[in-house]
C-alpha cells in the first residue's frame, strides 16, 4: 500500500476521474448558462419596466397632457389628428431615446415569430400600434387608449430580435391602466386582491408572455417559472 501510495493514481484512475468531471461539467454548466440568462432577462425587462414608469412621470408633467391616461396622448381619440402616430407614436419618439423606428409595423424591431414557455409558436403582429427599436436594444410597441378602450397596451422585447424570443423570457405583453400604472390587471382589482391568480395561469402558454409581468411582480422579480 505505501508503494502505491508513493507511485500516485495510475492512468486508468485518472482518465476515471477526469470522465467523471466531464459529465459532471456537462450536466451542471447548461443549468449554470440558463440561469445567468435568466438573470439577465428579468434585470433588463425591470430596467424597461421602470424606464417606462419613468417616462409616464414625465408626461404627467407635461402641462399639455391632462390628469389621466384617457386625456393624454395615449389615448387616440385624444390625441391631434385621432392617429396612432400622434398618440403612441408621439410618446415614444418624445419619451424615448431611438435607433430605429418602425411606426404602424412591428418588423424590423420585433422578431416575425416568437413562442411560448410550453412551445406554441405564433407570428407576432401589434396591430393598431406604434413600434421601435430603443437605444440599449430592446423593442416596444404602444397600442395606445381609445374612446372604447380605456388602457394601452405595451409590448416590450427587451432585446430586440435576438434570442431566445420567448414569452415571459425576453418579451412581455400588458398594460398602462387610466391612473398610469402598469401592470397585468387593473386598479380595482388589485383593490380587490382579484384577477392575478387568472393572469399569472397565461404565462407558460403566451409567445407574447402575457401574464408574466404579473409573475415577476408576484415574486418580487425572479424569474422562477
Amino acid at each position: 500500500m505505501r508503494d502505491r501510495c508513493l507511485l500516485g493514481f495510475t492512468f486508468a484512475e485518472t482518465l476515471m476521474a477526469v470522465v467523471i468531471i466531464g459529465i459532471i461539467a456537462a450536466m451542471t454548466i447548461p443549468t449554470l448558462i440558463n440561469k445567468y440568462h435568466n438573470e439577465t432577462l428579468q434585470i433588463s425587462i425591470k430596467k424597461q419596466y421602470r424606464e417606462l414608469e419613468h417616462n409616464l412621470t414625465a408626461l404627467q408633467a407635461d402641462t399639455f397632457y391632462k390628469s389621466t391616461l384617457q386625456r393624454s396622448i395615449l389615448n387616440k381619440k385624444y390625441a391631434e389628428a385621432e392617429t396612432v402616430e400622434a398618440s403612441a407614436g408621439k410618446f415614444i419618439t418624445e419619451f424615448y431615446t431611438l435607433t430605429s423606428d418602425c411606426g404602424t409595423t412591428a418588423q424590423p424591431c420585433f422578431a416575425k415569430t416568437y413562442r411560448s414557455i410550453s412551445g406554441v409558436t405564433a407570428d407576432f403582429e401589434c396591430t393598431n400600434g406604434y413600434s421601435a427599436l430603443l437605444k440599449g436594444g430592446a423593442a416596444i410597441c404602444i397600442v395606445p387608449a381609445s374612446d372604447t378602450v380605456d388602457k394601452a397596451r405595451v409590448v416590450i422585447d427587451v432585446n430586440g430580435t435576438e434570442a431566445p424570443n420567448i414569452g415571459g423570457r425576453d418579451i412581455f405583453d400588458f398594460y398602462i391602466y387610466s391612473n398610469f400604472s402598469v401592470d397585468e390587471i387593473s386598479p380595482a382589482d388589485i383593490k380587490n386582491n382579484t384577477g392575478r391568480t387568472t393572469i399569472n395561469a397565461k404565462c407558460t402558454t403566451s409567445p407574447t408572455g402575457q401574464g408574466c409581468l404579473s409573475r415577476l411582480i408576484d415574486n418580487n422579480w425572479k424569474m422562477n417559472y
